[in-house]
């Protein structure tokens, strides 16, 4: 309780983040790449689950360059000369 009186801006704003956290975890929906620790698959399950989260990756990032660029026309063309 000494704590609380002698700094109470930073108590308060360390309960304030670690509620914030909390809330953040808890009412989260779970990841799919975090679905690996649930079970207990051989390798071809453990392959074929990278295989989809990497295709997944790809096509997110394909979704980041469309929005974002470069686009065709930016990109310069260097010449080894």
């Amino acid at each position: 309780m000494s704590l609380f009186v002698r700094h109470t801006r930073f108590t308060l704003l360390t309960v304030l983040i670690i509620l914030a956290v909390l809330f953040l975890l808890l009412f989260s929906e779970p990841s799919a790449t975090r679905s690996w620790r649930l079970s207990d698959a051989g390798l071809s399950a453990k392959l074929e689950r990278s295989h989809k989260i990497y295709e997944n990756l790809l096509k997110d990032r394909q979704e980041l360059i469309k929005k974002f660029g470069p686009h065709p026309k930016d990109i310069v063309k260097w010449v080894n000369a």
